[in-house]
């Protein structure tokens, strides 16, 4: 089974609202990403990952210069969930 991406409707709608390049970038990396866990790669190298903590224990963030991406990864279910897209002054929010 493939791992598969899950975005939530306003990470969409966010990503809808990006420049070509800005949505090219994101698409890139988390392709990416999934190739990795695909391939059972760990650590993903060439991505800025970095696990949270406080109130966002359990998730990932992804760093692409000024945008920041915030994901679980379910390795049981092989799903990577795709909570939050957004600048880095207003994705903790």
């Amino acid at each position: 089974m493939a791992w598969t991406l899950d975005f939530k409707r306003d990470t969409l709608k966010f990503l809808s609202k990006q420049d070509q390049d800005t949505q090219q970038q994101i698409r890139v990396a988390l392709n990416t990403l999934l190739d990795s866990l695909d391939k059972n790669i760990v650590p993903i190298t060439g991505l800025d990952m970095r696990r949270l903590k406080g109130k966002w224990s359990g998730f990932i963030r992804l760093r692409l210069g000024k945008i920041r991406v915030i994901m679980k990864i379910d390795t049981a279910s092989k799903i990577v969930q795709v909570h939050s897209i957004d600048y880095r002054g207003q994705v903790y929010k």
